[in-house]
C-alpha cells in the first residue's frame, strides 16, 4: 500500500459536520488488535518474518482454503489481523490511520466498522473463490482497499473530482501486480465489495421519499438491514467458495 498515495486519498475525504464520535475508536482499537497480534507471533516465532512454518498463529489463522473447507470458518475474519513481516504491518496500519480515521469521523465508528468487516470478509470470499487454492493469505489489505472505494464513492457523491482517487487506487492496483506475493484477489474484493457497500448507505435513502413520516429512522433502519445483510452474504460467498473448489 503506498504511504503518500494514502495520505493524498484521506486529505480528499470531505470535512462534514461528524455523525460519529469525534475520536476514530473503532480505528485506534483496529490497528491495536492488529499490533498486539503481530507482536504475540512474532514472539512466538522468534523472528518477524512470519511464514506457515515458523508461526503456529500464522497457520492456524490464516486464509487457507481446505481449512476453511474442513469447517475453519473463523478463518474469513482472523486472516484479517495478520501480518507476514514488519514492512507487511507498518505498510498496512499506516493506511489504516490515514484512510480510516477521516472515513471513521465522517461515517461514524458503527457503519465505518460495517464497511470495514464486509469488506474483509469480501477480501477473503475473492481470494478463496478466485485465488490459489494452496495458498495461505493474510493481511489487512482487502478490508483497507475496501476503505479506499467507500471514499471514492464519497467523493462522487459529494459533487467532487474522483481523478486523484481513481489515480490513487490504480497504482496501488499496479503495486499489487508487480511485487511478488501480494494476493490481488483480496484488494479486488475488499475494494468491491468496500465500494457497493458505501454505495449502498448513500445511494439507498433516496429511495425513500422526502416528506415521509419517520423518515430518519426509516433510513437509519434500512442502512443497518443493509449492512447486516452484506456482513451475511459475504460470509456466505466466503464459505460457499471454499467448499464448491
Amino acid at each position: 500500500m503506498c504511504r503518500n498515495c494514502v495520505g493524498a486519498a484521506a486529505r480528499q475525504t470531505p470535512r462534514v459536520r461528524q455523525v460519529g464520535a469525534t475520536t476514530p475508536y473503532a480505528t485506534y482499537t483496529l490497528i491495536a488488535i492488529n499490533v498486539v497480534v503481530y507482536i504475540v507471533a512474532a514472539l512466538q516465532a522468534h523472528t518477524s518474518a512470519l511464514t506457515a512454518l515458523n508461526s503456529r498463529i500464522l497457520w492456524n489463522g490464516g486464509l487457507f482454503e481446505p481449512k476453511v473447507a474442513d469447517g475453519e470458518y473463523y478463518r474469513l475474519i482472523t486472516s484479517g489481523f495478520l501480518h507476514l513481516s514488519v514492512w507487511h504491518i507498518a505498510a498496512n496500519m499506516i493506511a489504516l490511520l490515514l484512510i480510516g480515521a477521516q472515513l471513521e469521523k465522517f461515517m461514524g465508528t458503527a457503519r465505518f466498522t460495517g464497511v470495514y468487516f464486509i469488506s474483509m470478509l469480501g477480501g477473503a470470499a475473492a481470494v478463496l473463490a478466485l485465488g490459489d487454492v494452496n495458498t495461505l493469505t493474510a493481511g489487512a489489505s482487502g478490508a483497507i482497499y475496501g476503505l479506499l472505494g467507500a471514499l471514492l464513492v464519497i467523493v462522487v457523491r459529494g459533487g467532487q473530482p474522483p481523478t486523484q482517487i481513481v489515480v490513487i487506487i490504480a497504482l496501488n492496483l499496479f503495486i499489487t501486480l508487480a511485487v511478488p506475493g501480494i494476493s490481488l484477489w483480496d484488494h479486488l474484493g475488499g475494494l468491491v465489495f468496500g465500494t457497493l457497500t458505501m454505495a449502498a448507505i448513500v445511494y439507498l435513502p433516496r429511495l425513500v421519499p422526502d416528506g415521509r413520516s419517520g423518515r430518519a429512522a426509516l433510513i437509519n433502519r434500512l442502512t443497518w438491514v443493509t449492512l447486516g445483510g452484506l456482513v451475511v452474504v459475504t460470509a456466505l460467498l466466503g464459505v460457499a467458495a471454499a467448499l464448491g473448489r
